[in-house]
């Protein structure tokens, strides 16, 4: 799994939201806090132990709405350091609609310097109004989130029919093609059909997704 600051090498102004997909909090702490001291608050930092900092972990069930109601309690206080605000949530999975929902407003108009980092172990159980609010980044492709190769066909061979008949203009005018491109990073390389199938109905290709970064397991 690659480093997660490789991601950031070359970049000096982040996205307010993040959205970390098929790792564990456990996976990137240190690169997270690597991330954060050199990127946001530029200097050492303990993520975990930091007023400026909120941290929201629920280890078993749902997140509760009351977690999210305090969460947003917490950002709506002044900055104690650094004139910033972060919060991470682990578990990014565990959202329901209606915890969702709470989010939207903080994601679709975030207030100056307050970054999110959603951290989830699949990436593909996240609410869909999360997910198109955050830059994404895939650090581990999971292969076991398809249950087995005749799912796999299924959803290439429905991609392969609305290329056929709609070439390009497929993704545009219908937002299920999107959805399954979206949700399935690795059909690319496990079915290059599919990519021959769509390079020929464009001269930009469509084997990727816009706001999705996907770092591979070396």
């Amino acid at each position: 799994m690659k480093n997660l600051c490789s991601y950031f090498e070359n970049v000096d102004n982040l996205s307010h939201a993040f959205l970390i997909g098929n790792v564990f909090f456990s996976e990137i702490k240190d690169d997270l806090t690597e991330l954060i001291s050199s990127k946001i608050i530029k200097e050492k930092i303990d993520i975990l132990n930091n007023p400026d900092i909120y941290y929201l972990d629920q280890n078993t069930s749902l997140i509760t709405k009351e977690e999210i109601k305090e969460l947003l309690m917490n950002l709506s206080t002044t900055s104690q350091f650094n004139n910033v605000k972060i919060y991470i949530i682990n578990g990014a999975e565990k959202m329901s609609d209606t915890v969702s929902n709470a989010m939207l407003k903080t994601l679709e108009e975030p207030k100056e310097n307050i970054y999110a980092f959603l951290i989830t172990k699949n990436i593909e159980s996240v609410k869909e109004t999360i997910k198109s609010r955050c830059q994404k980044i895939v650090l581990n492709i999971d292969e076991t989130n398809f249950e087995n190769d005749e799912e796999i066909e299924e959803k290439v061979n429905k991609i392969i029919k609305y290329i056929e008949i709609n070439k390009v203009k497929s993704i545009a005018i219908n937002n299920d093609i999107y959805n399954l491109i979206e949700d399935s990073h690795f059909f690319w390389q496990r079915c290059p059909v599919v990519t021959e199938t769509a390079v020929s109905g464009s001269t930009s290709g469509t084997s990727g997704s816009s706001g999705t970064q996907v770092l591979p397991t070396q």
